[in-house]
């Protein structure tokens, strides 16, 4: 799969590659890429997310999408280590990137994500928390799954930021 993405020049400096949460895009980062003033950001969109989408179920798993990431930062940063940075999905991604490609990155930065859950019995509670937001998508369709998803407490403290920022984490 072709990920589309950008790349931001801030001058010499290190590699970031900044992988978005669920129902992120690239611009997820931007509020925060006003900070940076040295370095290269490599802002993928995820595969299903913003311009990455593809016919190709194949196209969605964690290996390809491993690949995909690879072949960005190796056309963009040839011969570089990027430090691979990940918000909640896209820090699980950045995780088994890392553990995957280990020699291939400098480093490794993780918000709001974890490896996973440790018990079997909290993973089979999230599989089935995980099948009701699947049946909701599937019968109710993308704009209420979208509504009922931005409604979890986990994003009460977005509702509190501005408008114009509420609808760059949405698009």
């Amino acid at each position: 799969m072709n990920l589309f993405y950008e790349v931001k020049r801030f001058g010499p400096g290190p590699v970031f590659l900044m992988l978005h949460g669920f129902t992120g895009t690239h611009q997820t980062f931007d509020e925060m890429l006003e900070y940076l003033s040295f370095g290269t950001v490599i802002l993928p969109d995820l595969p299903g997310h913003g311009k990455s989408v593809s016919k190709d179920l194949a196209d969605y798993s964690l290996k390809e999408t491993e690949k995909a990431l690879l072949a960005i930062f190796e056309a963009e940063c040839p011969g570089e280590k990027p430090v691979v940075l990940g918000y909640s999905m896209g820090g699980r991604i950045a995780l088994a990137l890392v553990a995957d490609y280990p020699d291939a990155f400098s480093g490794l930065v993780l918000i709001s994500s974890s490896p996973g859950l440790s018990s079997e019995k909290e993973r089979r509670l999230r599989r089935e928390k995980d099948a009701h937001w699947v049946d909701l998508l599937r019968t109710s369709g993308i704009n209420c799954f979208v509504q009922n998803w931005e409604r979890l407490a986990l994003f009460e403290s977005q509702r509190e930021l501005p408008v114009s920022s509420q609808k760059k984490n949405s698009s």
